[in-house]
Order: structure tokens, then sequence, then C-alpha cells
């Protein structure tokens, strides 16, 4: 097992309500509630890069009310273990298709995916991406 899941093609986070940042996250214990009424949309946002800056800078995630918030770090590329990148997976999909936000694209572009809480009965919960598609744009 890898630390992207690729066999479902997403990316896993944790989720600290604690605003600490996420961390890239394997974990195969029995210890986790799997229930799929927990799909939720999530804004996932990507700061304007400063000029020609090539730093990939953590992007912001967070759910509709605010209650969950975390950022996405960078990950090494690992390819040849033909293991998705999650990070430049969702930062793709948010230049390609993303939004201005109120500071138009100056401030930076943000996009909505669909996302699984996975939680733990012990430690924090999961937060899976799913990379495949977009949820609508929201008005939030």
């Amino acid at each position: 097992n890898n630390n992207n899941n690729t066999s479902n093609n997403k990316t896993k986070k944790n989720k600290k309500k604690n605003k600490k940042k996420g961390v890239v996250s394997s974990n195969d214990n029995n210890d986790i509630d799997n229930d799929n009424n927990n799909i939720e949309i999530v804004k996932i946002q990507l700061a304007a890069p400063a000029g020609d800056d090539k730093t990939k800078y953590p992007m912001l995630i967070y759910n509709h009310d605010r209650s969950s918030k975390t950022f996405i770090h960078p990950e090494e590329d690992d390819t040849k273990n033909n293991i998705i990148n999650g990070y430049d997976c969702i930062q793709s999909w948010i230049q390609q298709t993303g939004l201005g936000g109120a500071l138009g694209i100056t401030g930076g572009i943000k996009a909505y995916f669909y996302a699984h809480r996975t939680t733990q009965k012990h430690g924090s919960d999961i937060l899976s991406i799913d990379i495949t598609q977009l949820a609508s744009p929201q008005n939030w």
C-alpha cells in the first residue's frame, strides 16, 4: 500500500480541527469508521505565485462552515514507484479550471472537490480528496 492510495485515486491527508498542518497518511488498521455519509465538498485554494516564482506553497483546504481547516503540502515525486503525487494533481486541476477569489486571480485561485472524512477512534480524522473530478463551484 502506498501513501496516496492509488487504487482508488484519492490522496489522504490528516484533517485536524485545531488548524495544524496536514500530513500524508496511510492507515491500514481497522480502527476507523468508513461511513459513506461523511462525503462533503471542500474548497482548496492555491496561492498566487509572485512573478515567475515556481515555489510550491501549501494549499489551504477547508469545508463550508470552516469547522475543519488544514493545508496540503507539496510532496516529493515518486514516479518510479507509480505513486500519484496528490499535490501536483490538485494543483493542476486548480490551475486549469480554478476560479479567482475576492481579490480575483491576483489573490490566488480555488476549486471545489469531493472529500470523504474517515473518523478514527484514536488520532486525527483522515480526509481523502477525490482527484478524479471536481465538484461544482459553490457560493462560499
